[in-house]
């Protein structure tokens, strides 16, 4: 699949440093977050708030102080434990006086355990300690299928919760992205960039490839470490204007915006770019005996890469040869013990619920939707009680209401071309047309 230039003009303008409120908070030892509600609130450590967030299908409330808080998530420590709260699941914060810092004031005379005193209280049961400076804590082990078009089956949305349960066992956690797509959309691209940016501060993450085609290949890439399947392959970056590919400056700017995002991840830059654009080349001699690559950007090399009549695409064969990759493994286990060489560890299934989660809400809208649709329009045919009538129309534009909630802009817009802002039209509309009704059944 291409990866679409949708709003191209708002990705090229992502900063491929640190997003500007990241930089507020460092200099202001503040961060603002925006919650689901469309409420922003600036937050700092130590801060004591009461938290109302979703949590699956109902509604909970918490309370702590803040240990830790990013534009995505904040981490509290309660009177049960750490907890970690997606900013996206949150729905109310209100500021609640701070607990007494004396012990005797406290009733205690010994201060409130740190979340890595002893075991952490969020780790399941029989996981071990998970101290941060423990030698014989072992890592957490998460891994995220991403499957699918990125921005409706791949997305940042869930690498911000994997991100939240990680983020339980403190820093330097293993967060593997098990990618599988052909692409899509550029806007999505900005997103990620930014989960990704924010999780790499605090956790090793690592994409284990499948097929990372164009936007795919571009996530996938931020990473510091690439693990393929013996039958995987990454790269064409194209950058689609409509119907063609990008040329110009819109080109060159895309050319500039990927080599970064490889560098990044500490790769050469042009080798990134020859994935962008064909007449690009790349070649490579290697030593015989150290083993050691020198990289060309013609085809003086001994091994070809890149010619001049497709963009640049790694398997596991050439990726392996050229030092590209970091390993090859089929397998989960294959591959954690290429990750942990031996050490002890804890493969959390948490990453695979979230995706299931996912999956199951796209699975129900395929099906609903479609019938919703086909409902409102033979309702609007019908023949009989103009008020039961109406009343059925509204009934069905509200549940397609919710399901723009539900599934978000970005997915309801590409993949049902819903909108909520018209379907809220059609139900004011709807709501008029229900009021004369009724004014004419009066009179």
């Amino acid at each position: 699949m291409r990866f679409h230039s949708l709003v191209v003009g708002s990705f090229m303008a992502a900063a491929l440093a640190v997003s500007p409120i990241h930089a507020a908070a460092r200099a202001a030892d503040q961060v603002t977050v925006k919650l689901a509600t469309g409420a922003s609130h600036s937050l700092s450590v130590g801060e004591q708030l009461k938290v109302t967030y979703r949590d699956g299908g109902t509604i909970a409330t918490v309370e702590g102080s803040i240990t830790s808080v990013t534009s995505t998530s904040v981490v509290l420590n309660t009177a049960e434990g750490r907890k970690s709260l997606t900013v996206k699941s949150i729905l109310r914060i209100e500021a609640v006086a701070s607990a007494p810092t004396d012990p005797i004031a406290a009733g205690s005379g010994a201060s409130a355990a740190s979340p890595t005193d002893g075991a952490n209280p969020g780790a399941p049961s029989g996981a071990a300690s998970t101290d941060a400076g423990s030698a014989t804590a072992g890592k957490h082990v998460f891994v995220l299928p991403m499957d699918g078009t990125v921005g409706i089956g791949l997305r940042h949305d869930e690498i911000d919760l994997v991100a939240a349960e990680a983020d339980k066992y403190g820093p330097g956690q293993i967060i593997v992205l098990k990618i599988n797509s052909n692409g899509g959309l550029v806007i999505e691209g900005d997103d990620i960039h930014v989960s990704l940016l924010d999780l790499k501060k605090r956790h090793r993450v690592v994409s284990w490839i499948e097929k990372a085609i164009s936007g795919a290949a571009f996530t996938a890439l931020h990473t510091e470490e690439l693990y393929f399947m013996s039958h995987a392959s990454l790269g064409s970056i194209t950058m689609f204007a409509g119907d063609k590919s990008a040329t110009g400056r819109e080109l060159e700017a895309w050319l500039d915006m990927v080599a970064k995002v490889g560098e990044i991840g500490g790769r050469n830059g042009h080798i990134i770019r020859c994935m962008v654009y064909s007449p690009l080349l790349l070649s490579y001699d290697k030593d015989p005996v150290t083993g050691k690559v020198t990289w060309y950007e013609t085809l003086e090399g001994e091994f070809d890469l890149s010619n001049d009549k497709e963009n640049l695409d790694f398997t596991a064969q050439n990726g392996t040869h050229s030092g590209f990759i970091d390993g090859v493994a089929d397998t989960e286990e294959d591959l954690i013990k290429l990750l942990v060489s031996g050490g002890p560890y804890t493969l959390h299934q948490e990453g695979y619920e979230i995706y299931g989660d996912w999956q199951k809400v796209l699975k129900q809208a395929e099906e609903e939707i479609p019938l919703l649709r086909a409902e409102l329009n033979y309702k609007g045919t019908g023949s009989g009680d103009g008020v039961k009538v109406v009343q059925t129309q509204l009934g069905i534009v509200n549940k397609l209401i919710r399901w723009c909630k539900r599934l978000g802009e970005r997915v309801a817009g590409v993949e049902y071309q819903m909108s909520e802002e018209q379907l809220e039209e059609i139900r004011e509309q709807l709501q008029r047309q229900l009021k004369d009704a009724r004014s004419r059944g009066n009179n």
